[in-house]
């Protein structure tokens, strides 16, 4: 309606319960993925896939060239988290 495009949510893994933003951590919900036997059989399976959906969520030039894919003209100062 008014030009915008909105993008997201992404799929990466929290390391804490409550983790919203890139910096939460909380080392007791860390150990409880970490025991998690389908967490484990997940990336064992999914590795790569999981590896460059994480880089993407920290770099947005790698998160923009994915979605030019899409979006041709888009660049990175388009973009806001």
């Amino acid at each position: 309606m008014d030009g915008e495009v909105w993008l997201g949510p992404n799929a990466v893994l929290a390391l804490a319960r409550e983790g919203y933003s890139a910096t939460d951590f909380n080392w007791e919900d860390f150990k409880e993925i970490l025991r998690f036997r389908g967490l484990r059989k997940l990336v064992m399976r999914y590795w790569r896939l999981g590896t460059q959906e994480a880089l993407r969520s920290l770099l947005l030039a790698a998160q923009v060239r994915q979605l030019q894919r899409f979006v041709p003209e888009l660049q990175p100062s388009d973009v806001t988290r």
